[in-house]
């Protein structure tokens, strides 16, 4: 069997090659690479993540080896969780190389070929859900701006329409920008900074003359703020579950 017609059959194993992926285009950084990587992916039906990152000892990444999701072995693993996609050893790969003489990223075709179907609804796959590292950043700007999930949502799908990200990935990354804020502070800092959500009127809790709190170290044990000044009672009275109280103001 000569070459070529063996070459045939092989390629006859596979569901599709995507031959959109060859490109001469230079791209002025890795983002800007990753993003044509991931809108040219989403608009062919496949998800590309990541395999390998090789980085100089500065940690300047030089190099990216990019694969479709459905790379690697299908393993069998004890959890009750049902995933949407399962490995089929993908053979599909690219290669992003960094240049320093240009100071610009190219892309190369290692293999263009897949061995499953495509994903007919993007929005229902997992990593497609993912925000990138710019959306993440606006996100967490929107977020420290008291913006509702659902308005920052439809900014997204304005800036990227290609983004599939759903009502609940903006509340998971939101959650994820608080817990990040909230390491290495004390309970108290963290009570501080709650107060003021207690008032109709924010700015009204930087005008009492003083604050009698009890001081909070661990959980378990109630907590009451008070206010005494010339200022009345917020509606709402505060509590929090903590242990170990001790009292003292601050004015």
């Amino acid at each position: 069997m000569d070459s070529s017609k063996s070459n045939s059959i092989r390629r006859c194993d596979f569901f599709m090659i995507t031959f959109e992926f060859a490109t001469k285009q230079v791209f002025g950084s890795r983002e800007e690479m990753m993003d044509w990587v991931q809108n040219l992916a989403y608009s062919l039906g496949v998800v590309v993540v990541t395999k390998r990152l090789n980085k100089r000892p500065c940690g300047f990444v030089y190099k990216v080896v990019l694969r479709c999701d459905r790379g690697g072995e299908y393993k069998v693993k004890d959890s009750f969780r049902v995933s949407s996609t399962k490995k089929t050893n993908c053979p599909f790969e690219l290669e992003g190389q960094y240049y320093d003489e240009y100071d610009s990223w190219t892309l190369r075709v290692i293999c263009d070929e897949h061995n499953h179907q495509r994903v007919q609804y993007m929005e229902s796959h997992p990593f497609a859900k993912r925000l990138s590292d710019d959306e993440f950043s606006l996100v967490s700007d929107l977020t420290r701006m008291n913006v509702a999930p659902h308005n920052i949502l439809s900014m997204l799908k304005e800036r990227n329409l290609s983004n599939v990200s759903t009502p609940r990935t903006i509340y998971n990354t939101r959650n994820k920008i608080r817990m990040v804020e909230q390491v290495g502070k004390s309970p108290m800092q963290v009570l501080m900074e709650m107060a003021p959500m207690f008032w109709k009127d924010p700015n009204e809790f930087q005008y009492h003359k003083a604050l009698a709190i009890a001081l909070v170290n661990d959980e378990n044990h109630y907590v009451m703020m008070e206010l005494q000044g010339e200022y009345p009672m917020p509606v709402i009275t505060p509590y929090w579950n903590f242990r170990n109280i001790s009292s003292f103001a601050v004015g």
